[in-house]
């Protein structure tokens, strides 16, 4: 049966310099020639318009052979030779995307959401790739809750959500150390007194990459040393690292909005 279809072309004349544009109509019929591929007959759906016959590029590379014909990027990709096109979407890019699908971060322990959330792209992890480091800023305009996002496998994973505000006797809040962001964790205990720890995760944990602490003893009653990555250092050593960490907690400043990333 012949099938009659009106196909309506509209070319712009950019290429030209010109701001014109030409609009038809064209009836297109169901192409009525047989199609031979070295003398046997193949099926192939084509039409013809206005004394011309067309053929789709990929219905015709698979009667054909010799070629490939794929769309990416808004592009008409056609190959051969087995060449393969490089169509991997970066992954800064793939976390970006994720970026705005994120309309707020969520203390999961209290229930409270922070819907003004900006983004870092940083490498957390310490795999030498960037992470998505997300903040949850409150009304005063505090860094209030932080959330890190990497890639496994191809897939974002969520990593981290934890409170910056103290819940606890305790916080959380990235911080800049020798060129690399790392999640602090501050806590009190009775074991390790006052203790800092930076974070990286690693093998589907984190785990301390460096930590300080005052060492207490209750017996006696109070501080006895104080202890830098392992070792017990003086107190001024101590102190300088302990307020290093602390001058270089990332502000909300230093994140921006999903479209800035």
């Amino acid at each position: 049966m012949k099938k009659n279809v009106i196909i309506s072309f509209i070319t712009g004349a950019m290429l030209f310099g010109t701001a014109g544009v030409f609009a038809g109509q064209y009836i297109a019929t169901e192409n009525p020639f047989p199609v031979q591929l070295n003398g046997e007959k193949v099926s192939l759906e084509g039409y013809n318009i206005e004394g011309s016959t067309y053929f789709k590029l990929r219905d015709i590379a698979d009667v054909v052979g010799g070629f490939n014909v794929d769309f990416n990027n808004n592009t008409i990709q056609l190959s051969k030779d087995g060449y393969v096109y490089n169509n991997t979407v970066s992954s800064d890019d793939k976390l970006k995307e994720y970026a705005k699908q994120i309309k707020s971060v969520i203390n999961e322990d209290h229930g409270v959401a922070y819907d003004n959330v900006k983004f870092m792209l940083t490498d957390v992890t310490g795999d030498g790739k960037n992470d998505l480091l997300a903040g949850g800023i409150d009304e005063e305009g505090l860094l209030a809750q932080i959330e890190v996002y990497y890639i496994n496998n191809g897939n974002i994973e969520k990593i981290l959500n934890d409170h910056c505000q103290g819940y606890g006797g305790g916080y959380t809040c990235p911080v800049r150390y020798n060129g690399n962001v790392y999640i602090c964790a501050f806590n009190y205990s009775s074991g390790t007194g006052f203790l800092k720890r930076l974070l990286k995760y690693e093998n589907g944990s984190w785990e301390t990459a460096y930590s300080c602490h005052t060492v207490f003893d209750y017996e006696k009653g109070g501080i006895v040393g104080y202890d830098v990555n392992g070792n017990m250092v003086s107190e001024s050593e101590y102190e300088e690292f302990y307020n290093l960490i602390e001058n270089n907690m990332l502000s909300p400043t230093e994140f921006v909005s999903a479209d800035l990333l």
